[in-house]
């Protein structure tokens, strides 16, 4: 895949997850945020076979009680990060910046896929609220937070470089 097309993700993600720090929106963030519930057919398109149904199965608490996104007023920048599934499997650059996590279940993801992790940020600060877990699929986005906590165990993780763009 074409650096390129990485930074056209890369866009489209600012684009989509600048929404979340805009004032005017901040009383639709829960709408918002529900916009991003996989649909049932998402999660094999996202994990492997051999997981997906575990992957379906833990998210479902997630979604049946999804908590308000921890966005403050002060938080107006933003940091992304994009990889490929295959970077977390290869443990290059990109998947730095994604949290450990990503490595230990790099094997149970559907290849090709798009992987975002990105930080709401003060601008007096230098670290933020991080989250994770956005993919796109296609013509929208889903969002799978820590899929390392929803899938079956995996290897160790080895130690991530904090984020940073």
């Amino acid at each position: 895949m074409r650096e390129q097309t990485l930074d056209m993700y890369h866009q489209e993600a600012r684009v989509l997850l600048s929404r979340f720090l805009d004032p005017a929106l901040a009383a639709t963030r829960m709408d918002m945020a529900q916009a991003l519930r996989p649909e049932p057919n998402d999660y094999a398109r996202v994990f492997l076979p051999t997981v997906a149904e575990a992957a379906r199965t833990g998210y479902s608490v997630l979604w049946e009680n999804l908590p308000p996104w921890p966005v403050r007023d002060d938080q107006v920048r933003l940091e992304i990060a994009v990889a490929r599934s295959e970077d977390f499997v290869e443990r290059n650059e990109r998947a730095q910046h994604f949290p450990g996590g990503y490595l230990s279940i790099a094997s149970q993801l559907q290849p090709g896929q798009i992987w975002v992790c990105w930080e709401f940020i003060a601008p007096s600060r230098e670290a933020g609220v991080a989250m994770d877990g956005l993919v796109s699929l296609g013509t929208r986005w889903a969002w799978f937070p820590k899929p390392w906590k929803v899938l079956p165990s995996a290897p160790p993780l080895l130690p991530m470089r904090h984020f940073s763009e």
